[in-house]
């Protein structure tokens, strides 16, 4: 019925018929500017939080826990505790770990990379030129210091001979550093329980478990061993697996090889990598509430462009009617319905993009004040956030343009044509 010879788009002048089109384009959506109002206000509201779900969840994802995974995540804590079932520990002098203990590790735990002693989390009294005050310290054997956490961001490691208990030397925390005003490379010296250590190096305050105490002050095993701890106690275990499909055959062979030497429940498994998957899980968990009510969001701003669209076709019926009569093809009318129909889905979509954009690293930094974990949390801009709600708030009006543009194949020309609109 509406096909005709000629075409108003057959113009060989582009930029005149993108003009023409355009104008159509314009007139059409703005017919009904209070219902558009609305509908391009929810529209923007979801893409706004589609948008921010995305940039902060792979804020959280991709830089916070993927930072924090790398520096604790491989490997685990043992310590040791008489528990409930004390009494199997009788049989012994100590409940603390013995060189037993760390030798039937070392042999029977297979599946880690690493299996070491090590002191963590031991307060002591330190004097600088500043202050003196209560600091945590971690006393490391040279196989843990060059894990990440303990490689120096300024100065050097630890020598081989401080390894060995023949010097002094410690490394600080960038926190500790800072209060007061030391500085790697100017032979700062500093009093650790009354002993005198040489700082060589500042490392990185360690997240989580930098939370209470950030201020670190970290020695060699051996050292540490000498001079705080008592004879034959080896301290807690380090053991690290080489990769996280590794960790729970790890953790099932430590817990066989403590059961048989020690007794059941006289030592507790503490892993950064339980913290670092809860902590993904909850990232996770915001992602698909967060993606969830912005879809559902947009598809109610979708249902608003479809009731714009339709009232559009309807008002509108006599001028297509007319187009069809100059010469418009159906597919034509067809298509500027559609592109109406797009315009306003993407004309929310930007719209909630930039607010996004703009308010993403505040509603980042309210999440860091009210939740300790997320306090090295950035959002993270990416192409991937930007695309997604633009292509579904642009696909959903696509969808929802597609019935009125299809009511348009019943018009009735001559009708339209008498209708008195």
């Amino acid at each position: 019925m509406f096909e005709k010879s000629h075409s108003f788009m057959d113009d060989t002048n582009w930029l005149s018929k993108l003009i023409c089109f355009l104008k159509i384009l314009v007139q059409g959506v703005w017919i009904n500017r209070f219902q558009l109002f609305l509908t391009t206000v929810t529209m923007t509201i979801g893409s706004f939080g589609l948008a921010l779900t995305i940039f902060l969840g792979d804020g959280a994802l991709d830089v916070l826990w993927a930072d924090i995974e790398n520096l604790l995540g491989s490997w685990t804590i043992v310590s040791p505790t008489a528990g409930p079932q004390g009494e199997l520990l009788l049989k012994r002098s100590t409940y603390f770990f013995t060189q037993e203990d760390l030798d039937g590790l070392k042999r029977e735990v297979v599946s880690a990379r690493m299996v070491t002693p090590a002191i963590l989390d031991m307060h002591v009294r330190v004097r600088t030129e500043k202050k003196e005050e209560n600091v945590q310290l971690d006393a490391v054997t040279k196989i843990l210091g060059n894990e990440d956490i303990f490689k120096p961001i300024a100065g050097r490691k630890l020598s081989d001979e401080a390894y060995a208990g023949l010097v002094r030397e410690c490394l600080i925390t960038d926190t500790m550093a800072e209060k007061h005003n030391i500085r790697a490379d100017e032979g700062a010296t500093i009093l650790i329980n009354g002993v005198l250590f040489d700082v060589v190096g500042i490392v990185n305050t360690p997240p989580l478990r930098g939370d209470s105490f950030p201020q670190r002050i970290v020695v060699s095993y051996t050292t540490a061993r000498t001079l705080w701890i008592e004879p034959g106690n080896i301290g807690i275990f380090v053991v690290a697996w080489k990769t996280t499909e590794d960790m729970y055959d790890t953790l099932g062979q430590i817990k066989y090889v403590l059961d048989g030497i020690r007794g059941a429940q006289t030592y507790v498994m503490s892993s950064q990598q339980f913290q670092i998957q809860s902590g993904r899980k909850i990232v996770k968990t915001f992602i698909v509430v967060g993606t969830t009510q912005s879809i559902f969001c947009i598809l109610i701003a979708s249902i608003g462009v479809l009731n714009v669209m339709l009232t559009n076709v309807s008002r509108r019926t006599h001028e297509f009617a007319i187009r069809v009569v100059m010469g418009a093809r159906q597919r034509e009318i067809l298509m500027v319905v559609l592109a109406e129909s797009i315009c306003i889905g993407l004309l929310g979509a930007f719209a909630g993009l930039v607010v996004a954009v703009v308010a993403a690293p505040a509603v980042a930094g309210l999440m860091s004040e009210g939740i300790a974990e997320a306090a090295q949390l950035q959002p993270d801009i990416s192409f991937r956030g930007i695309l997604i709600p633009v292509l579904i708030c642009g696909l959903c009006s696509l969808v929802a343009g597609v019935i009125p543009a299809l009511k348009l194949r019943k018009i009735d020309i001559l009708a339209a044509l008498r209708a008195n609109v």
